[in-house]
């Protein structure tokens, strides 16, 4: 999509936007095995998408299903943290399904699951801090 002749970056930028949809900050639409998961944290700075042990139990699966992950994580806090190991299931956001390699951690979090760059680039989307908003291109 390029600017059009005598088109100002604020009109670009508003038409660019319009062709997107929009995830609330709450993020009631993105779905994970068919439940659908809310306080889900978008970490642009992160290659590594995580999810907590209680959203784990809760989606019925099991431990014995995880893969081995050996690799040390350090929190926020700049605490390590060792894995339970890793999954790979499904994610939806919209109509765009994506397979999602998650990073299983028995820690506490105000969040369920955190997604990173990975599951951005995969369905496309761009995300907003300051609007706290995920944008991402429509099927339609």
């Amino acid at each position: 999509m390029a600017m059009r002749e005598g088109e100002t970056l604020k009109m670009y930028s508003d038409r660019y936007w319009e062709m997107f949809n929009v995830i609330d900050g709450d993020f009631d639409d993105v779905a994970d095995r068919g439940y659908d998961v809310k306080q889900i944290l978008v970490n642009q700075g992160s290659g590594a998408e995580i999810m907590y042990l209680d959203l784990y139990k809760g989606l019925k699966l099991k431990l014995e299903d995880l893969a081995d992950y050996d690799s040390p994580l350090v929190g926020f806090y700049g605490k390590v943290v060792i894995s339970k190991g890793q999954i790979r299931l499904p994610a939806q956001a919209g109509l765009k399904v994506v397979e999602v390699n998650f990073i299983v951690v028995d820690a506490y979090s105000p969040y369920t699951t955190i997604v990173a760059r990975p599951w951005l680039h995969a369905i496309g989307a761009v995300s907003s801090t300051l609007h706290l908003k995920v944008k991402y291109p429509s099927d339609d």
